[in-house]
């Protein structure tokens, strides 16, 4: 392959994109992330990253006879083969990967930066450890709340609910919603005992009937760093509570 070719699944992130060339996969980093990028490095917040194995490694691309406009750096990430997608992943997998989401979101929060995405599409599993594959998924900001908490309660917390409490076989409804299961619906699915079980009906329960009546499930708090660290911890909790997913 001699000729560039964009991701499709790319097309959201402003930051950037990804891109095939002669056969190998790299990232086109926007003007608008280059400062984020460098803090990114300057802080010692990707070498942790890379030291708790929570990231796959990436290499800064000097030599790429290539110029892309508005996208003055391009890197080369770990490539990895073959790709897996969550609808694909073992329950105990899809825990791991939502675990190893919060522990990024509570070391970002260490180094001042959040966590922008919370999907499962952004985990790979390399040697049997998750790891996040986008390094432009975080930014910085006085940020009172997490932006990405409703999607990790649509990406992770409902599938891994759904399959622990109802069927396992509810993980392949992530091939229809690629964004997350909605939490109205993954409420109405779950059994009636689960709204007993505080993590569910606070993340998912509630969660959904604040949507549904257009309010906020998360309110605007002075101290946002630490309600986030405590919001990460709960939700941890939650995770690791779930008991082993139900196969009929």
């Amino acid at each position: 392959m001699n000729f560039m070719k964009k991701d499709p699944a790319s097309f959201r992130d402003v930051d950037g994109y990804v891109f095939e060339y002669q056969g190998t996969v790299y990232r086109a980093v926007n003007e608008c992330y280059l400062a984020t990028y460098a803090k990114l490095k300057s802080t010692g917040f990707y070498d942790a990253l890379l030291e708790e194995e929570l990231i796959i490694p990436h290499e800064e691309e000097k030599e790429l006879a290539l110029h892309i406009l508005h996208h003055p750096l391009i890197i080369r990430p770990l490539q990895i083969n073959p790709i897996s997608y969550p609808y694909e992943w073992s329950f105990e997998q899809y825990k791991d990967a939502a675990l190893c989401t919060l522990k990024i979101q509570e070391l970002a929060l260490l180094y001042g930066f959040n966590l922008k995405d919370a999907t499962p599409f952004n985990i790979q599993f390399v040697d049997g450890k998750p790891k996040l594959i986008d390094t432009l998924s975080f930014f910085t900001g006085d940020e009172n709340v997490w932006i990405a908490y409703r999607q990790f309660c649509e990406s992770f917390l409902a599938p891994l609910a759904l399959m622990a409490y109802s069927d396992h076989d509810l993980v392949r409804a992530c091939q229809v919603y690629h964004d997350g299961i909605p939490l109205m619906l993954a409420s109405r699915m779950l059994p009636h005992r689960t709204w007993f079980k505080p993590s569910l009906c606070i993340h998912i329960h509630l969660h959904a009937r604040a949507q549904a009546s257009g309010g906020s499930h998360r309110r605007h708090d002075p101290a946002g760093t630490d309600r986030q660290k405590r919001l990460v911890y709960t939700l941890q909790r939650a995770v690791q509570s779930l008991p082993k997913s139900k196969s009929f």
